[in-house]
């Protein structure tokens, strides 16, 4: 009797479990919208329109503008950008963020002429700036912060 009991919630348990995977939704990346991407951007932002009107598409080309975007975010909002190094890599972090803006800035904005700007090229011109001021593990925070922020949006 127990044994019957015990293979029928095992058989149970395998039957709900292949139903509920047959079952489970689909996410692909044509169900994400422009307005999503938007939303994103003009949070960036505070509001402010950042872009033109035209839509982003999702593309090589749209993904580069939303990496540009958002470095130009960082360049023209220095408080709103340690803020958010702060959450991602910590308060030593953002302090080294704000003492040292100008050099990162200086070296942040050759990549606003790139064709493409990959997340890792934000790295490394953040640790290029920071390497010389700050400790290694400090710059290695700064970069990871603002490449990781950067690579939500890519």
């Amino acid at each position: 009797m127990q044994l019957t009991k015990n293979f029928s919630l095992a058989a149970a348990t395998i039957v709900g479990a292949g139903l509920f995977a047959v079952s489970a939704p689909t996410v692909s990346a044509d169900t994400t919208s422009n307005n999503d991407i938007n939303t994103v951007v003009s949070s960036l932002s505070n509001g402010n329109s950042v872009y033109s009107d035209r839509t982003l598409q999702e593309s090589k080309y749209g993904m580069s503008k939303l990496a540009k975007t958002a470095i130009k975010t960082i360049l023209n909002n220095r408080s709103a950008a340690k803020s958010v190094v702060q959450k991602l890599g910590g308060k030593t972090a953002a302090n080294a963020f704000d003492r040292n803006f100008g050099a990162i800035s200086s070296e942040l904005k050759p990549l606003l002429k790139w064709a493409d700007v990959p997340s890792q090229a934000v790295y490394d011109a953040t640790y290029r700036a920071l390497r010389g001021s700050v400790s290694n593990s400090t710059a290695v925070s700064v970069a990871n912060a603002l490449a990781e922020g950067i690579s939500w949006l890519i």
